[in-house]
């Protein structure tokens, strides 16, 4: 998947922390599945911030 090979590129390019930023309204929507498992792979990527405005997804988020 094209985001995981984009995150893995950064990840391995800058070893300082990583911030996923889930902008659904300018680029695709990032899963809260997609989420975790991009924090799990990457422990360089310690936060997201995420503008949905769905708090169904802020939900799902958080329980994972």
């Amino acid at each position: 998947m094209f985001l995981i090979k984009l995150y893995f590129k950064a990840t391995s390019v800058y070893e300082t922390s990583i911030m996923i930023y889930n902008f659904p309204d300018r680029t695709i929507n990032i899963s809260p599945e997609l989420v975790l498992r991009l924090a799990l792979d990457f422990p360089n990527i310690v936060a997201i911030k995420d503008t949905v405005d769905s708090i169904s997804l802020t939900r799902r988020l958080i329980r994972l």
